[in-house]
């Protein structure tokens, strides 16, 4: 039995950036152009407020911060498409968004074709504001990333190849959600994954 399946209906969606190189690099770089489909482009983080080169992913997680769905993507196209990816799989689940996600339209399709409820803060310009009350749910999310990126080294890169990027990449994805459940057995916060093995 997955002891970290829980009858809830709360998910967190979000995305970061994922760094090939540097972007002073980004002309005479080869890392990872060997796909077609997947190649690294320049694009905009507006969390971090900089350029990068590089990928994105796209992460779903549970309200305890547990990988549900993951999309290494273009890094050019917009968050809110993603959603579009993962809608039959969430069906009548509350998915938990910051203001990247952000569109009446598409909240009335994923509400219609789904029955997804899209929950993000308002826009500060927004009218007929209501208040966001799942804050504690996303820090879910950010806490995950932070993890990623400070314990499992995600940004750093030592591959030449976009196969090799993706299997380092998927191990680390699939350790953190090992850690989470040796925790869960363990009886303890399934977030100190630094300590799940002590």
């Amino acid at each position: 039995m997955n002891k970290t399946r829980k009858t809830q209906d709360i998910y967190v969606i979000d995305s970061m950036p994922l760094r090939i190189c540097k972007i002073a690099r980004q002309h005479r770089s080869t890392i990872c152009r060997d796909d077609a489909n997947l190649v690294p482009q320049r694009a905009w983080c507006a969390s971090q407020d900089e350029w990068y080169y590089g990928l994105k992913l796209n992460i779903v997680c549970t309200g305890e911060g547990v990988v549900k769905a993951f999309k290494v993507a273009d890094p050019t196209i917009h968050d809110i498409h993603y959603l579009d990816d993962i809608g039959e799989d969430f069906r009548g689940c509350r998915i938990v968004g910051d203001k990247g996600y952000i569109s009446k339209g598409r909240k009335q399709e994923l509400l219609n074709d789904y029955n997804v409820h899209l929950e993000t803060p308002p826009k500060k310009n927004q009218k007929n504001q209501k208040p966001f009350i799942y804050g504690k749910v996303r820090k879910k999310i950010e806490t995950l990333f932070s993890q990623l990126n400070v314990q499992f080294n995600i940004q750093r890169n030592f591959t030449k190849t976009i196969r090799g990027y993706l299997t380092r990449l998927y191990s680390k994805l699939c350790t953190i959600t090992l850690l989470q459940y040796i925790n869960k057995c363990g009886g303890k916060p399934i977030g100190q994954v630094q300590y799940a093995l002590l």
